[in-house]
């Protein structure tokens, strides 16, 4: 007989077999397959008002480990907006932080952001160093992936809040 599931089952289900970190890896490596036209790419997390690459890779791993602030890119403007945003030429885009763009030799960048439960969290950032480098189906494959992305790891930040809820009560409790 056929079970039905809840979403709240489902994202602790998720939630207990996702290693965040090596997931968003995996799609930083596997991007750079999908996407022939990537040359990077980089998934940063919010941390208060700045952005924090955790993985990437192609030229995106130059990014792992570094902090952007989010008012000030491109990345942090698709966080802050919630939108896809693309960039087809850096050097000329002022959304885009040119001379941080350039020393990258960053020339077309795509922002997708990340969210679970209408909360930003974090964002995926596809490079390439030649000027109108994504196409519309790049960028709709990218899309696809980061949503992807959002879930399962959303999921396992659901879950390890829960996680963390639940000993504050025991806590209380004993």
């Amino acid at each position: 007989m056929a079970r039905t599931v809840n979403r709240g089952d489902l994202a602790i289900a998720v939630g207990e077999m996702v290693d965040p970190t090596s997931l968003m890896q995996r799609v930083c490596d596997r991007t750079l397959e999908l996407i022939s036209a990537s040359d990077g790419v980089a998934i940063g997390l919010v941390r208060d008002q700045a952005i924090a690459f955790v993985c990437g890779a192609g030229a995106g791993v130059s990014a792992v480990g570094t902090t952007v602030d989010l008012s000030a890119s491109l990345s942090g403007l698709a966080i802050q907006t919630g939108l896809v945003l693309q960039s087809s030429d850096t050097q000329k885009d002022p959304r885009v932080d040119a001379a941080a763009c350039q020393s990258l030799s960053v020339v077309s960048l795509v922002c997708i952001p990340l969210s679970r439960s209408h909360e930003m969290y974090g964002v995926m950032a596809v490079n390439a160093a030649r000027t109108n480098a994504f196409s519309d189906s790049d960028v709709a494959v990218l899309t696809r992936l980061a949503d992807f992305v959002s879930v399962a790891v959303g999921s396992a930040r659901e879950h390890a809040q829960l996680d963390a809820h639940d000993r504050r009560g025991r806590e209380l409790e004993a």
